[in-house]
């Protein structure tokens, strides 16, 4: 490996950031505070960016938790009792645009890569979800078919 080269480490398979992505609003996103231990960051620092790059982040590629999604999204994981978890405000959630443009405005070797990693683990995260969509599919099928072959129901030129 080159000197000048930025070894990032396994925190992304060690993190198992597929498990961090998380849907809400029925997109697939990352909040702030899994992406600032991702980067090496502080979470104060990743939302500091996105306000002074208001313009870089349409609300479909990043936007703030509401309480109630808040709410849903503590309720789906075992975390402690405190209301709001130690946050001062509502965390944002990024999509995979929204990741992109968060390592375009960190402007560090390391952010681009882990970026990168990201972008590789949504990737594999949409390749399963169609592998699944595929195999539920022809499962239907498969199930119609048998339907039809029990049901007695004689089909033409099929004997």
């Amino acid at each position: 490996m080159n000197e000048k080269e930025i070894a990032v480490p396994n925190l992304l398979e060690e993190s198992g950031v597929e498990k961090m992505i998380l849907v809400i609003c029925d997109k697939q996103v990352l909040l702030d505070c899994d992406l600032a231990t991702l980067y090496g960051v502080e979470t104060r620092a990743i939302n500091q960016a996105v306000k002074r790059n208001m313009e870089r982040f349409p609300e479909r590629n990043c936007f703030q938790l509401t309480e109630l999604e808040f709410s849903n999204w503590k309720s789906q994981i075992v975390m402690s009792n405190s209301e709001k978890m130690g946050l001062r405000k509502m965390p944002f959630a990024f999509t995979e645009q929204g990741v992109a443009m968060l390592s375009a405005v960190l402007r560090t070797k390391t952010a681009i890569k882990v970026s990168l990693a990201i972008m590789d683990a949504f990737v594999q995260l949409r390749h399963i979800k169609s592998i699944f969509f595929i195999k539920n599919n022809y499962q239907l099928h498969i199930n119609n078919i048998f339907d039809i072959m029990n049901s007695g129901v004689h089909i033409k030129g099929v004997k």
